[in-house]
């Protein structure tokens, strides 16, 4: 438990040094209508690189509506808990953990909406951190989480955390290859994510397994 809070404590520190690294270094008004973004001429240079690629783009927007689903899915699993065993208190910890990290999610998402550090290349739409990125890291990485804590091994909780794994990493590999977004957007959104997958993780074994 102790490992799983100082991963998500160093990976918060990290997002919150690479956000004062955007507001106070080589900020220039090089965005969409000359808006300013920082680490410039790196963002720049990486978006030269990686290019634009719609079909990235599609795939990842996919991979987002699955990330949806696993969220209906746990909905699900915690209202079957609730009718089978008649009681809230019943309902396994992890659940709860989980919906309410989904509210700190839905949070975020809605304060970097206001709280604009820079916008897309090419739109003018809050960008930083890559909400889509943000979703998909977390909702997959908590559900390996939550996996391990209702499935015994073997083969099929493997499968699942395997598939899971790979929906976010393919994510951030489409949401970069797409050209939707800077890189520190994604960087961003993936320090942040995994952030807060190792505090739920923290939280559910700080509960023991049920």
């Amino acid at each position: 438990m102790r490992n799983y809070t100082v991963w998500a404590s160093v990976l918060l520190l990290l997002f919150l040094v690479l956000i004062a690294l955007l507001l106070g270094v080589d900020v220039q008004a090089v965005g969409v209508e000359g808006t300013s973004l920082g680490l410039a001429r790196m963002n720049i240079y990486l978006l030269d690189v990686f290019g634009f690629h719609p079909w990235w783009y599609a795939l990842s927007e996919w991979l987002g509506v699955v990330s949806l689903l696993v969220v209906a899915g746990f909905g699900l699993l915690a209202l079957s808990q609730l009718i089978r065993r008649r009681s809230l208190k019943r309902v396994d910890r992890s659940l709860y953990v989980l919906f309410a990290l989904y509210g700190v999610l839905a949070f975020l998402y809605l304060f970097f909406e206001h709280v604009v550090l820079n916008y897309r290349p090419q739109v003018l739409e809050p960008s930083f951190p890559s909400s889509h990125t943000l979703l998909v890291v977390f909702v997959m990485g908590s559900a390996c989480v939550v996996l391990s804590d209702m499935m015994c091994k073997g083969w099929k909780r493997h499968l699942l955390q395997g598939l899971c794994l790979l929906a976010g990493a393919v994510t951030v590999l489409g949401r970069l290859l797409s050209g939707v977004h800077w890189s520190t957007d994604i960087l961003g959104a993936v320090l942040l994510s995994a952030s807060l997958v190792f505090f739920f993780a923290a939280a559910v074994r700080a509960g023991g397994r049920r």
